[in-house]
C-alpha cells in the first residue's frame, strides 16, 4: 500500500485584503508540521502544492524542500480565496459586517450555499465542477501502480473536503461541513493501491502544540 498525506496550508491572512499569505501562526504551524514530519522520519517520494503562495510556503517549511523541488499542480488550487468569498457574503448582507464573529459565519454560509448549487462565486467554478477537477487529480494521483510510495499534497481546505466526501461516498453538499472543522496545518491520511482508497486519519493536529491550533 501507497499513502497519500494530504496536508491543508497554516493560518492564512482572513479578513486582510491580501489573503493568499501566511500569518506569522501560520508559519509556525508548517515549521512544527515539518519538525513532526521530520521526528517520523517521513521520506517524501513527491511533494505536491497547489499553486497559492500559502500552500506553496506550508509545502517548503514542512517537508523541508526548496520551492523548485514542489511538483504543483493546479487541480490542488481552492475554489475561491477568502477575500472572494467575504466579499460575496457582505454583498448578500447589504454591506461590510461589524464583527469577526458575523464575517465568519456569514463566510460559512457563503460557501454552504456554493456547495448546495444555490449561487455562483464570481470568477470561481461551481462546486461540481470543482469536484470534478478534485476526482481528476485524486484518480491521477492514486493510479500509480508502484507499490509503498509517501507522498505528501499539500492544499486546502475545500480540496481536503472533496477529496473526504469522494473517498467516504457523501454528497457535494458536506464539502461545507467538512470545511467548518478543518484545522490549519491539519493532517489527512489516505492509503491506496492501484486506484483502491481507505482513510487511516482525518483532520489529525496533535502534532501542534494547543496555542497553534487554529481553524481559519
Amino acid at each position: 500500500m501507497s499513502e497519500l498525506i494530504l496536508l491543508r496550508h497554516g493560518q492564512a491572512a482572513f479578513g486582510n485584503e491580501h489573503y493568499d499569505q501566511l500569518s506569522t501562526l501560520g508559519e509556525a504551524q508548517a515549521r512544527a508540521t515539518g519538525d513532526f514530519l521530520q521526528a517520523r522520519k517521513w521520506q517524501f517520494d513527491r511533494v505536491i502544492t497547489g499553486p497559492r503562495q500559502r500552500q506553496r510556503l506550508t509545502a517548503t517549511l514542512a517537508a523541508r524542500v526548496t520551492d523548485s523541488e514542489l511538483h504543483e499542480d493546479l487541480r490542488l488550487d481552492e475554489f475561491a480565496e477568502g477575500s472572494q468569498i467575504l466579499a460575496a457574503a457582505e454583498q448578500r448582507a447589504g454591506g461590510p459586517l461589524e464583527n469577526k464573529k458575523a464575517r465568519l459565519r456569514a463566510y460559512m454560509q457563503e460557501i454552504r450555499l456554493w456547495c448546495n448549487g444555490d449561487i455562483t462565486i464570481d470568477g470561481t467554478a461551481s462546486a461540481s465542477d470543482f469536484c470534478r477537477t478534485v476526482d481528476d487529480w485524486l484518480e491521477s494521483v492514486t493510479a500509480d501502480p508502484a507499490p509503498g510510495q509517501q507522498l505528501l499534497a499539500v492544499t486546502s481546505a475545500g480540496v481536503i473536503a472533496a477529496v473526504l466526501c469522494r473517498v467516504l461516498n457523501q454528497p457535494r453538499e458536506a464539502i461545507a461541513d467538512w470545511m467548518a472543522v478543518l484545522g490549519n496545518a491539519s493532517l489527512t491520511t489516505l492509503m491506496f493501491s492501484r486506484g483502491r482508497l481507505s482513510v487511516r486519519e482525518i483532520n489529525s493536529n496533535g502534532h501542534l502544540p494547543v496555542e497553534l491550533l487554529s481553524g481559519i
